[in-house]
């Protein structure tokens, strides 16, 4: 059974690092083979987040949320969502090659992973952080999947 498992993790990591791979090749290089400067702020900002989200710093993560999102949810669930639980809690993060979605705006793939007390295992939760430009600053618009965010969309969890 064990064997089965590796083989499904190993065609896992395998895809996400070959779909990374020709979405950062397709979307974000020049012909030069250097991103926009749009796209190193983008990025900056969703590395910054998500060290928020993993440093458990809710004043951080919240100042980096555009206004539209801080609009449209309740800003103590997103501050819990960046706080997190006592357990599970959160662990890392990967972030993969971001896609331009339009003038002002990136998508990121991202994996969250999470690790509760006593289990061997933890979490992962694979979805998108969506990055704004609003006015001058760049800031998250879309959260992805976690414990507490188990519904975004285009978003799923897995046990490693």
């Amino acid at each position: 059974m064990r064997p089965a498992r590796n083989r499904v993790r190993l065609v896992l990591i395998c895809s996400i690092a070959l779909a990374s791979s020709e979405a950062l090749a397709k979307t974000v290089r020049r012909p030069d083979g250097t991103p926009p400067v749009a796209y190193v702020d983008a990025l900056d900002v969703a590395n910054r987040f998500l060290g928020a989200w993993a440093m458990r710093d809710g004043d951080a993560g919240l100042s980096l949320m555009s206004e539209a999102l801080r609009k449209r949810t309740d800003e103590a669930w997103l501050r819990d969502f960046v706080v997190g639980l006592s357990t599970p809690q959160h662990g890392a993060f990967e972030i993969g090659p971001g896609r331009r979605r339009a003038a002002a705006r990136y998508e990121f793939p991202v994996i969250l992973y999470e690790t509760a007390n006593g289990e061997r295992q933890a979490a992962g939760y694979a979805g998108t952080l969506g990055v704004v430009r609003e006015g001058a600053a760049w800031r998250v618009d879309r959260l992805p999947a976690t414990s507490e965010n188990p519904y975004a969309p285009g978003s799923g969890s897995f046990n490693f």
